[in-house]
Order: structure tokens, then C-alpha cells, then sequence
């Protein structure tokens, strides 16, 4: 029977095998030289240039679409759009585009399939309804700053909520903003490399770390509203 720790040790062998091999013959066998890499860069900074608007809404869309989706490459599409367009207009694609996308999916969500989604999602709505009704446009801050509720799941919730749609847009951008900032930082630090050990400056370091951190936030933050509310209940009783 396969499980789970059968597959994490197939990884493992694998991932060491790799590394041996490569190691053992020539790292370059399994990947490409990093001059190839900043060719390519030099190519696509060329060509965005030429044409910055164009790409820029190419981006945007991309980032909207995969908002709408949720498809799981909303992190690298954050990092990537630091890397090709810069801080501001890289936070400005990533903001506009997350908040346009989950706008998109409240009102689908209000809209289409509210007597259905409210069935399905009854427990979760009734806890996230009580919560809002509690603190208001408040617990929709801490939710994006703190998202221990995935980003669609969200969407939808609100859609069934009665909280207006400029008050869910305008609070969830602001509450987005400083995760897709570091994360656009990031992707503005790696895009700064010419070599790939400069990725051991001080400014790449601390950008990788803010980035690596925010998972490890959000598990802590988790935990400990997690242990709240058991207390809560605990106090009912």
C-alpha cells in the first residue's frame, strides 16, 4: 500500500540522487549554465521595454485570470511581475489584479450560486458571518494580513455575507498589500542579480527571508487562533 511516507522517501532518494550525479559529473548536465539564464532575462527586459503597456495589461490579465481560478501559481506570478516590471508598477499589477479577481468572485458568488455556496460551506460561513458581524470590515483585514482562510475561500464566503462591495474591495487591497509587497520585492532583488552568488547580498538575503517567513507567520498565527477559539468554547461550557 503506498503511503504517505513511502512517497516523501521516493522524493528524498531521488532529490539525493540528483544531487550526486550532479555533483559527480557536471552540475551544468542537469541544469543550464546561469549565463543562459541572464541571456534570457536580457531578452525578455528588452522586449518589455519596447512595449511596457502592452505587457504590462498581459500580466495583469494573466494575474487576474489566475486570481479568478485560483490556480496555485499566484506566488510566483506576484514575484515575477517585481522581476519584470519593478516595485511600483509590479505592486500595482499584483494589488489591482488580486483585488479586481476576488471582486469578481464575490459577485459570482452573490449572484449565481449564494443559496447553493451557503449550503455547501454552512459551518465555515456561520463562524466567518459571526466573526463579521462582531468586528466588521476589521475581520476582514486580519483575514487578508493574516490569511488563514485561503484567498478564494474568502471571495466566496463574503459574496455571502451582507457586507457591501466597495467596502470588501477596498479593505481586502489594503489588506493584500503588504504580503504582495514583500513578495514583489523579491522578485525586484532577484531580478537585480547579474551573477547567481550575488544572490548571498545582504538586500537578496533579507528579501528571502521576509519571503520564507511569511508561511512560517502564517502557521504561528493559525495555531494561535486556533488555541482561541478552543478556549472560547471551552469558556461556554
Amino acid at each position: 500500500m503506498i503511503t504517505l511516507k513511502r512517497i516523501t522517501l521516493v522524493i528524498l532518494v531521488v532529490y539525493v540522487a540528483i544531487l550526486t550525479l550532479s555533483t559527480i559529473f557536471n552540475f551544468e548536465i542537469f541544469f543550464p549554465p546561469s549565463d543562459v539564464f541572464f541571456e534570457y532575462r536580457k531578452i525578455f527586459d528588452s522586449e518589455i521595454s519596447k512595449e511596457p503597456i502592452k505587457y504590462g495589461i498581459a500580466a495583469f490579465i494573466l494575474y487576474l485570470i489566475s486570481c479568478v481560478l485560483c490556480l496555485p501559481i499566484l506566488t510566483f506570478l506576484v514575484i515575477g511581475n517585481g522581476f519584470f516590471f519593478g516595485m511600483s508598477w509590479g505592486a500595482l499589477i499584483s494589488s489591482f489584479g488580486a483585488t479586481l479577481g476576488a471582486l469578481i468572485t464575490f459577485v459570482i458568488s452573490r449572484h449565481l450560486f449564494q443559496d447553493h455556496l451557503a449550503r455547501k460551506l454552512e459551518n465555515t460561513f456561520d463562524r466567518v458571518n459571526k466573526e463579521f458581524c462582531k468586528y466588521g470590515v476589521l475581520y476582514i483585514l486580519s483575514l487578508r494580513l493574516i490569511p488563514v482562510i485561503p484567498y478564494q475561500l474568502i471571495n466566496i464566503l463574503f459574496g455571502l455575507t451582507k457586507v457591501s462591495p466597495v467596502t470588501f474591495c477596498w479593505s481586502s487591497q489594503l489588506g493584500m498589500l503588504p504580503i504582495q509587497l514583500i513578495l514583489v520585492n523579491a522578485g525586484v532583488q532577484m531580478s537585480e542579480l547579474n551573477k547567481l552568488d550575488e544572490i548571498f547580498s545582504p538586500k537578496a538575503v533579507i528579501s528571502l527571508i521576509l519571503l520564507a517567513s511569511i508561511p512560517i507567520c502564517i502557521r504561528v498565527l493559525n495555531k494561535i487562533e486556533t488555541k482561541r477559539a478552543m478556549v472560547k468554547d471551552e469558556e461556554k461550557y
